[in-house]
């Protein structure tokens, strides 16, 4: 789209009025990036990190190709010799030529990916068009009716729900611009998994009534927090009506605390519509009205609703267009024989936030580094002093496992083991390490082998120092080494 739109830079009238020649110019496009879901949003992301420009339907279109090949290569059994090159050409062909129904599809950007029975691949095409140098969906899409035999057509139509055009059927399916401009993040409550956010929400759309406006946020834990009728703002502008909304309150959040302290959190601000089946209603991104940059953060926004979270730094913001499905029939007998899902429209808002595990470290793991060095300090203590080489590291253990248990207070109830309880480990094992050797060493010397005592004792310490610096270096390298 922008080598199009490279071709009128040069002209008089673009010159005086940016866009005259592209502005409202609609085109039919496999991909559009502000209606993509998650997979589509991250693959965006990245690529405009490694391009420096924003990707393109073709790019998107490269993306299936590519995977659909990775998958054919992965199971074509390649003799990967010269002489084995036609027959392999030949197993890719055939690997391919499989891939030819849904349930063997290879996920991709936009959704499944395979051939239909034509060699074709079946996708939807989305309309879009120009707007201020960007390419965005249209108000108002149409959209294949995969199963006319489930649904009553007729009744369908007189609703204004489907069209036939060339003898096919089409759902009418309404374009929601969506935004959500968060205000601020004041709170992040890992051990109660929650947060709370407080946040504008607005809507665009065409159409006679407020269907699309009557949502629900699943992971809100008031309820009753969000009431479509009740609209902070209500109009009509461009051909569109308008409702704006502000929510404050505690939202659920699933915390994946596998890497603390030096964990990365998804807080997931989720709308979805119940009552409106996918085809007729889809929630897209408001590329002009978030103002999005290139990385999907409002321009000017920064940091700022995050300031007051002393102890998380602000990553980036991510929208992406998602939905909810209903597999069971709900008793419909026309659904007892076929695959057919009910589908309902999302939309999300990630927040990413980073633990600041410095500030964590040195607020509560300072004590556990002194025990390290107390502990490593008993290896050289004189012969004499056993009982201070074994009552040290045991001490060492019971407050350690103070320390342990504390930190395990402020996490939910988890079923697995945290990053952080390694260190916890590891100093365990050090202490009985330093016990058994103090135990070895005296019982060698008093057998009348101070040699091997001495060995025993230097190896302990070589093990204790490597252990230490092991896991240091193990935790820089793969926590801290790429921020």
């Amino acid at each position: 789209m922008k080598d199009f739109l490279q071709q009128f830079t040069n002209e008089p009238e673009e010159k005086d009025h940016p866009g005259f020649f592209t502005t409202n110019l609609y085109a039919g496009v496999p991909v559009i990036f502000d209606s993509t879901g998650a997979a589509a949003q991250a693959f965006g992301e990245a690529y405009t990190q490694t391009s420096g420009k924003r990707p393109s339907w073709v790019a998107a279109g490269a993306n299936g190709a590519a995977r659909l090949m990775v998958e054919a290569l992965r199971h074509a059994q390649l003799g990967n010799t010269p002489a084995s090159k036609a027959a392999d050409r030949e197993h890719v062909i055939e690997q391919l030529a499989a891939i030819n129904r849904p349930e063997v599809a290879v996920p991709g950007l936009e959704g499944p990916l395979y051939f239909d029975s034509n060699h074709d691949m079946p996708r939807a095409i989305r309309m879009g068009f120009f707007r201020l140098g960007r390419f965005v969906t249209a108000p108002l899409q149409l959209v294949p009716v995969e199963n006319p035999e489930l649904i009553n057509s007729d009744e369908e139509e007189k609703a204004g729900h489907i069209v036939t055009l060339g003898g096919r059927k089409y759902w009418l399916q309404r374009v929601v611009y969506t935004g959500v401009d968060i205000n601020r993040l004041s709170r992040i409550d890992v051990r109660q998994g929650s947060f709370n956010v407080d946040f504008y929400l607005w809507m665009r759309y065409g159409g006679d009534d407020d269907a699309p406006a009557h949502v629900e946020f699943p992971r809100m834990m008031d309820k009753a927090g969000f009431d479509p009728g009740r609209a902070l703002k209500a109009g009509k502008e461009d051909g569109l009506n308008y409702r704006l909304y502000r929510l404050i309150g505690d939202f659920k959040a699933n915390y994946d605390l596998h890497d603390y302290p030096f964990d990365v959190q998804q807080l997931l601000v989720r709308f979805q519509n119940a009552q409106q089946r996918r085809e007729l209603v889809t929630y897209v991104i408001d590329t002009f009205g978030l103002r999005l940059a290139a990385n999907n953060l409002p321009e000017g926004k920064g940091d700022s609703p995050y300031r007051d979270l002393q102890l998380w730094h602000f990553l980036g913001l991510r929208y992406f267009v998602d939905s909810f499905s209903i597999d069971s029939t709900l008793g419909l007998p026309s659904y007892f024989e076929t695959r057919a899902r009910t589908e309902y429209a999302a939309f999300n808002t990630a927040m990413f936030m980073r633990r600041k595990f410095r500030v964590f470290i040195f607020k509560t793991l300072l004590p556990l580094f002194l025990l390290v060095s107390v502990v490593f300090a008993t290896m050289f203590f004189s012969p004499s002093l056993l009982k201070e080489q074994v009552t040290i590291p045991v001490t060492g253990i019971l407050t350690s496992a103070v320390l342990l248990i504390a930190m395990s207070n402020q996490l939910p109830d988890i079923g697995y083991t945290v990053s952080i309880e390694l260190v916890f480990y590891i100093f365990f094992g050090l202490c009985l390490v330093t016990m058994v050797s103090a135990f070895l060493a005296d019982r060698l010397r008093t057998a009348g082998k101070p040699r091997p005592a001495v060995a025993i004792n230097h190896s302990a310490k070589l093990i204790y120092v490597l252990a230490v610096f092991g896991t240091v270096i193990g935790f820089w390298w793969h926590y801290v080494r790429h921020q």
